[in-house]
């Protein structure tokens, strides 16, 4: 085995392992800590790394590896009607990309761009393991969970979701 597949190999069981533990447990939105059985069934893919040649990655890893580990907000309040800058940090972004889901408690108090719940931040293929998304606030009073969750998160289950900051919306 080259060097470089030795440094490959060697990256996806870090990143795998690593995913994992994280996967493993988690505070769900519904209390009490969140349990995986297992990982997904294998199907393999192709990726391609750094211009060099296909290599083949288990799904289990593509798939680990967009878990949100953090959402952070530039403010914990602001009033209506202003815009609210947050980021999401992912493990890693697998290499053929990936995407991690952001919800809200309260839909009417809090807009995004792509005009529904729960919204989708996508991770190109190379970028940084950190998104940005904007909000804007709107016109209610009120206390607002963010919560995140992988790509298949159902916005009905709770036990998909993680809390991730909690903004106070104030009159403006």
């Amino acid at each position: 085995m080259t060097s470089n597949k030795q440094l490959l190999k060697l990256a996806c069981s870090a990143a795998l392992g690593a995913s994992l533990v994280v996967a493993l447990v988690g505070r769900s939105a519904a209390g009490g800590n969140r349990t995986f059985a297992g990982p997904p069934a294998y199907k393999a893919g192709w990726c391609t790394k750094m211009g060099k040649a296909p290599v083949r990655v288990h799904s289990a890893l593509r798939t680990a590896s967009t878990i949100p580990i953090h959402v952070g907000t530039s403010e914990n309040s602001i009033p209506s009607g202003q815009q609210l800058y947050c980021t999401v940090t992912v493990q890693s972004v697998p290499c053929d990309g990936g995407y991690v889901q952001i919800n809200c408690d309260t839909p009417s108090a809090l807009s995004n761009s792509s005009g529904s719940w729960p919204l989708s931040v996508y991770f190109p293929p190379g970028s940084s393991t950190t998104g940005n998304f904007t909000l804007t606030a709107n016109s209610v009073s009120t206390n607002v969970g963010l919560y995140y969750g992988t790509s298949d998160a159902n916005p009905n289950d709770p036990a998909d979701w993680t809390e991730g900051a909690t903004v106070t919306i104030t009159a403006g």
